[in-house]
């Protein structure tokens, strides 16, 4: 049985109409979206689960879902109020909220509010690297560096986690408003840019480009299962769940 492990934290954003997505742009793909169930769900993150499906968190409906590369969508209540905000798939098979871990072993985690980069080791001691303009989510990238969103400063961020330099990448549309971030199938960063609608994706050496109009709110990101070559991400505003299927 897949075990479930939900973390309480504050829903925020305003509920905006529903809208569809739109036509993709520079590198193209396959790109399809499926309704959630429940109504104004507010869907934020994303991830692959042990059973090859996408699970992801429904903060205002308090509901965990998960959706089968046909796009069928399964919902699991919370038996408290917890307003679940981010998921990921723990070592034990089941799924856990957590940091993300460097290739140094240690865990690292963007600090918004207080615009640094923080490293924890196993036996608790925190170095904070900086500054970082309202770092949102972090990732470990296939160049061994750890990428992250800068909500703030409208960029991309690179942290060598063996020197704590920080590199900064800006995005070319202004307040984009770059949300989450992971290393997608093809040896690239994806992201979401919330604010403009878009799903990006940026190269190891920092060449970014915006590959696909995304109505609805892009919030949320995950690679799919080994050998599909997609991408999943959760529209907030647009209660959907989508896939992007990587093109050559």
């Amino acid at each position: 049985m897949l075990t479930l492990k939900v973390n309480k934290v504050a829903c925020y954003g305003a509920l905006l109409a529903l809208c569809l997505m739109a036509p993709a742009l520079a590198l193209g793909g396959d790109f399809k979206s499926f309704r959630i169930p429940t109504a104004n769900s507010l869907p934020r993150h994303i991830t692959l689960g042990p059973d090859g499906n996408m699970w992801f968190t429904e903060s205002a409906s308090n509901v965990i879902g998960r959706v089968d590369p046909r796009g069928n969508i399964t919902e699991f209540v919370v038996p408290t109020s917890s307003q679940p905000d981010d998921i990921v798939s723990g070592p034990d098979g089941a799924l856990w909220f957590t940091e993300t871990v460097g290739p140094d072993g240690a865990l690292w985690f963007a600090e918004q509010n207080g615009n640094q980069i923080g490293r924890i080791a196993t036996s608790g001691n925190i170095t904070e690297f900086g500054p970082a303009s309202g770092p949102e989510r972090i990732t470990m990238g296939p160049d061994g560096n750890l990428w992250f969103t800068e909500l703030f400063n409208n960029a991309i961020g690179r942290i060598d986690p063996t020197t704590g330099v920080i590199t900064e990448f800006p995005l070319p549309t202004s307040n984009a408003q770059p949300q989450d971030i992971v290393a997608g199938p093809d040896g690239n960063l994806w992201f979401t840019e919330y604010k403009a609608g878009q799903l990006a994706q940026i190269t190891p050496t920092g060449v970014i480009t915006e590959v696909q109009k995304v109505r609805g709110g892009p919030w949320g990101i995950a690679v799919g299962a080994p050998g599909t070559n997609t991408i999943w991400i959760t529209l907030f505003d647009g209660n959907r769940v989508a896939q992007f299927t990587v093109g050559p």
